[in-house]
């Protein structure tokens, strides 16, 4: 979340935040919904109902392992340049 608001707040403005929020999003709105139905209904709290989310923690890993701003050892990108 606060690299979110760093993005916003620095010159990218909301178009550039608008990705990490959709990926977000796309990792938590299914966590969220498969909690509420279990805890409402049927469990359905498996990981099978939850690999819709993987892309998302994929391309999150990506974006922060690449980017160049991460503190330390953990960008990538500073070892290639």
């Amino acid at each position: 979340m606060w690299r979110i608001w760093s993005i916003v707040r620095g010159t990218g403005g909301w178009a550039a935040a608008s990705a990490p929020v959709v990926v977000l999003s796309w990792l938590i709105v299914p966590f969220v919904l498969a909690l509420i139905e279990s805890a409402a209904g049927q469990s359905i709290f498996q990981a099978r109902y939850l690999l819709v989310s993987l892309p998302a923690i994929a391309l999150l890993l990506g974006w922060t392992l690449l980017d160049r701003r991460s503190p330390g050892g953990i960008g990538i990108a500073r070892w290639a340049s």
